[in-house]
């Protein structure tokens, strides 16, 4: 699990300098616009970020079992019965995510293909968020499956937990 450790610490490193650029580019943009000289791409540039925000984080998500839960059904079941609920689960987040990697990845691919461009005053590439979808995506899938042999392995972790940094 090391390499995939890895992978998601490098992920979350993205998508954290990811807040810190958005942060900057919008408190710059106020400052300029405040004296009358906005700054052009702003806006597309904040979107691009966000997407990587977004989607970068889902494997941590799903490796920490961080998803919104409602545990009402899966708190009158014993160990055994919450492990197959758990399996479940991971089983549907794991098609879920490789479906969405499948179709973010042929989408990102045409977009680049195109050489997608936004329409504003800056012509803004979309293809590159187009491929943070299905990178994040991807990602998801291949946590998904690694927590599902976790599970299966009868491995709890602790929720909150997430990869060892060192």
């Amino acid at each position: 699990m090391r390499f995939l450790d890895r992978l998601i610490v490098a992920a979350m490193a993205i998508a954290g300098f990811s807040i810190l650029v958005m942060t900057l580019l919008g408190g710059a943009d106020v400052l300029a616009s405040a004296v009358g000289w906005p700054i052009p791409a702003v806006h597309e540039a904040t979107e691009v970020l966000m997407v990587l925000v977004v989607f970068l984080c889902l494997g941590h998500l799903q490796m920490v079992d961080g998803n919104i839960a409602i545990d009402m059904l899966r708190i009158r079941f014993g160990p055994k019965g919450r492990r197959i609920l758990d399996s479940v689960a991971q089983c549907v987040a794991l098609c879920f995510f490789a479906a969405l990697t499948w179709q973010a990845s042929v989408l990102a691919l045409e977009s680049w293909a195109i050489r997608e461009y936004s329409m504003g005053l800056v012509p803004f590439p979309m293809y590159p968020s187009k491929f943070a979808v299905a990178a994040g995506a991807a990602l998801a899938a291949i946590c998904s499956l690694a927590r599902l042999g976790q599970i299966i392995a009868g491995k709890e972790i602790a929720v909150a937990a997430g990869p060892k940094m060192e």
